[in-house]
């Protein structure tokens, strides 16, 4: 059983991915490229330290963290896994990293 709730989260991450809001958090933080190269069209702005980067370089952040999956707390993070826009943000990975470190630290993930 419980492989199958492991299951069960992975493919309800998978379609979050095509969330809308969360696209449209994106699409508010891109310009055209700024760059030399040409195969760059656009650019991200970390919404933390506001440098801009290449699309590989940023993620999509859930301001408030889904938290932990399990049965008991399902519904508060299947609530928070889709969010608004308005509960998005797009930050560069290095801090992307430091925020989730600094939320394992005060317990957002138990």
């Amino acid at each position: 059983m419980v492989d199958a709730f492991k299951w069960i989260k992975r493919y309800i991450e998978e379609v979050s991915y095509k969330w809308s809001p969360r696209s449209k958090a994106l699409e508010k933080s891109k310009r055209p490229s700024q760059l030399k190269d040409k195969r760059t069209r656009y650019q991200y702005q970390c919404n933390h330290c506001k440098v801009w980067f290449k699309r590989k370089e940023v993620q999509i952040d859930h301001i408030i963290p889904k938290g932990l999956y399990s049965k008991e707390t399902f519904f508060i993070w299947l609530d928070r896994l889709f969010c608004e826009e308005s509960g998005f943000q797009v930050l560069c990975i290095p801090c992307h990293l430091k925020k989730t470190n600094k939320e394992k630290k005060e317990g957002a993930y138990k």
